[in-house]
């Protein structure tokens, strides 16, 4: 679809993933358990720190610690969680919470589909903060697919 949507082949983007391929494509479980007020005060209520790609320019102005990232693969695909913590930084600078839709994927884009996109598509600046007060008390389990290129794979915009 992203490729459709960008006029190339159907198979423009498909082609750089190949499963037999040597890469760093993987599956990740991550399970965050509720926090204690004092374990909530040293990490200033964000459960997922770092960065793993670029820090689009676009971020750096609001940027506090490393508390903001993008996926340096093509596309992440994650479980729509029903405990609330993933949050998306929206065009005006804000962050939104992303809306859990029961039996949905969500789909971040990555600092390599930015690039093979010439831009057109945006990494999605995201994080993981605390849940709201009334999710607190309940865990949270993650299953997420990380895309990326084959490593041998020589790619190039298709700005």
């Amino acid at each position: 679809l992203i490729a459709l949507s960008l006029e190339l082949p159907e198979d423009a983007l498909v082609n750089i993933h190949n499963d037999d391929a040597v890469g760093e494509t993987h599956v990740r479980f991550f399970k965050f358990y509720p926090r204690s007020t004092e374990e909530e005060a040293k990490t200033r209520n964000v459960w997922l720190k770092g960065h793993t790609g670029k820090l689009p320019p676009r971020a750096a102005v609001i940027r506090k610690g490393l508390t903001n990232l993008t996926d340096f693969g093509t596309i992440t695909i994650l479980w729509s969680q029903p405990v609330a913590a993933l949050q998306i930084m929206s065009k005006d600078g804000k962050w939104r919470w992303v809306r859990h839709i029961e039996d949905a994927l969500v789909v971040n884009a990555g600092d390599s589909l930015e690039f093979f996109t010439g831009g057109y598509y945006k990494g999605t600046i995201h994080r993981v903060v605390q849940p709201p007060q009334d999710q607190q008390q309940y865990t949270r389990l993650g299953l997420f697919y990380f895309a990326l290129p084959d490593e041998q794979r020589q790619v190039d915009t298709h700005a």
